[in-house]
C-alpha cells in the first residue's frame, strides 16, 4: 500500500441519510466538524450510497498538524456536484479551501454560474500558485453532474509545478519557485469559504495525500477514495477535444 503512509485525510461520507457527523478514514484520523445545515445524503453518491450535502453558509472543517503541506508534493482530490435545485447558486461556489496557521493558502472553486445560468461553469484556482485567481476549464463544468477535481504539486529541486485536473484531464499546469509553507497546523474548509460561497450541492470521496503528487498526467478518476489507490493512466490529452466528449458521456 504505497500511499497509505502519505494519505492524511480521507472522507468517504458514508452514513445514513440526514447524519450530521462524518469520520476521517485515513490511517491516523483527525476530528471532523460538520457545519449547521449540512449533512450526509443518500440522494446522490459516487460510492458507498451517500455523499455530503452542502446547502447553506456553513462548511465542513478539519484542523490538524498532519494537514500541513510544508515543501512536499501533494494531491487534493474529490468529486463535487452543484445542484440546480438548491438555488440560488452564487457566482463562485467553493469546492475546498486550505489554509495554514502562518501563511499557507490554497483553494479551488467553481465559477461563472451567472455567465452560464443553470448549465456550465469554470474552475478558479486560489492561493499560493503561479497564477492566483486564474480561471480555467471555462464552460466545461456541468451543473447537476458529478465532476472529479484534483490539484497536485510536484516538487523538483527548488521549483514546484502546480496542476489542476477536471475529470482526469489536465486543465492547468504552471511552475514557480517552491513555496515552502512554514505552518504548524493546516485547516480544510469543504463546501464553503467564509460563508458567501456555498457549493450548494454534494461532495464525495475527498482525499489529501502529502508526499506524492499522485497524478502528473491525464488519468481515469477513481470512484472511491482509499489510501493506497493510484488511478489508472488515461489516454486523454488536454481539454479542447477530448474533454468535451468525456463530459458528455458522463451526463
Amino acid at each position: 500500500m504505497p500511499l497509505c503512509s502519505q494519505t492524511k485525510l480521507i472522507l468517504n461520507f458514508d452514513g445514513a441519510n440526514g447524519d450530521t457527523t462524518t469520520t476521517d478514514s485515513s490511517p491516523s484520523p483527525v476530528a471532523i466538524t460538520v457545519g449547521a445545515g449540512d449533512s450526509i445524503s443518500t440522494a446522490q453518491s459516487i460510492a458507498g450510497g451517500s455523499s455530503f450535502k452542502i446547502t447553506g453558509t456553513a462548511s465542513l472543517t478539519a484542523d490538524a498538524a498532519k494537514l500541513i503541506l510544508g515543501s512536499s508534493d501533494f494531491c487534493i482530490e474529490c468529486w463535487a456536484r452543484v445542484d440546480s435545485t438548491l438555488s440560488p447558486i452564487a457566482t463562485k461556489t467553493e469546492i475546498w479551501r486550505w489554509s495554514g496557521d502562518v501563511s499557507g493558502n490554497l483553494g479551488l472553486e467553481f465559477l461563472d454560474w451567472d455567465l452560464n445560468p443553470g448549465n456550465t461553469g469554470s474552475i478558479r484556482i486560489r492561493g499560493n500558485v503561479p497564477d492566483p485567481g486564474i480561471t480555467v476549464a471555462a464552460g466545461l463544468v456541468l451543473m447537476d453532474t458529478w465532476n472529479h477535481v484534483a490539484m497536485t504539486r510536484q516538487v523538483i529541486g527548488a521549483n514546484e509545478t502546480i496542476r489542476v485536473f477536471l475529470n482526469g484531464a489536465q486543465v492547468y499546469s504552471n511552475s514557480q519557485a517552491l513555496v515552502a509553507n512554514t505552518d504548524t497546523v493546516g485547516r480544510f474548509r469543504l463546501g464553503n469559504d467564509t460563508g458567501s460561497r456555498s457549493l450548494k450541492g454534494y461532495m464525495d470521496e475527498f482525499r489529501l495525500v502529502v508526499g506524492s503528487p499522485v497524478y502528473t498526467a491525464a488519468f481515469t478518476p477513481p470512484l472511491a477514495a482509499v489510501c493506497d489507490l493510484i488511478a489508472a493512466a488515461s489516454a486523454m490529452s488536454t481539454v479542447p477535444v477530448f474533454m468535451k466528449r468525456y463530459i458528455r458521456r458522463r451526463k
